[in-house]
């Protein structure tokens, strides 16, 4: 009877054991499924990351071959080649500024000694200067007053740009007369723009000085009824 007992209990220490190794390997198990799922999602971040950054490097390489396009080819006269005609070009830099036909300020030198200086500069030099410095008119250092003189020059995509540049800001906030003479200077379609703008950011709160203004309007530029308009148009929305 007792021989009986022991080998019972023999029997049910051997299934206690073997259900500890099951445990064990069904645990080692799970932990190794948990291991897998997060190399497999490790992977999955890697490869879209690498994916984003592929992308990133695609989009980077097409800009840098834009650019590097349109400074091979900086000067292509569309439509008015008369050379001996003048461009009119104003600083936006608060500094003073040289404009050279040669490298290194030789040639031909245009400085322009704060902003809103501006200079007629015929239209032979200005293709020389802008072999040299069409980086600096794409960032808006200094504008043509003229859009048919970009368009000439064919760097009209940089009308666009330059207008919508932090440098421009500094000429809608008529720190000077200077700010107003300029405006006054250039043609039409490019006033619209400022003086949009500038009674944008009347209709906003911001302050000018007074005689400012009166001066835009005294030339014809209507500021204080763009206002309104602009004003009139929020109550409507409101």
């Amino acid at each position: 009877m007792a021989e009986k007992k022991e080998t019972t209990s023999k029997s049910t220490r051997k299934k206690v054991a073997n259900q500890e190794v099951n445990i064990e390997t069904n645990k080692d198990s799970l932990d190794l499924e948990i291991e897998l799922e997060n190399t497999k999602k490790e992977k999955e971040e890697m490869n879209n990351a690498l994916l984003a950054l592929q992308k990133q490097l695609a989009e980077l390489q097409s800009k840098i071959d834009s650019k590097e396009e349109n400074q091979g080819n900086p000067v292509v006269i569309k439509q008015n080649g008369d050379l001996t005609r003048t461009v009119k070009v104003v600083s936006l830099l608060p500094n003073v500024y040289n404009l050279s036909t040669q490298p290194l300020g030789k040639g031909k030198l245009y400085q322009f000694k704060n902003f809103g200086d501006s200079h007629m500069i015929k239209f032979g030099d200005m293709q020389d200067i802008l072999a040299l410095y069409l980086t600096q008119f794409e960032k808006g250092y200094a504008v043509l007053t003229n859009k048919q003189d970009y368009e000439d020059l064919g760097i009209g995509y940089i009308f666009d740009e330059v207008m919508g540049k932090e440098k421009v800001e500094k000429l809608v906030k008529l720190e000077n007369d200077k700010a107003v003479e300029t405006i006054l200077d250039m043609e039409e379609d490019m006033q619209e723009k400022i003086i949009g703008i500038i009674a944008n950011k009347i209709a906003e709160g911001v302050s000018y000085d007074y005689n400012k203004i009166k001066k835009l309007e005294d030339a014809g530029l209507e500021v204080n009824e763009l206002v309104d308009l602009i004003q009139a148009g929020k109550q409507v929305t409101a």
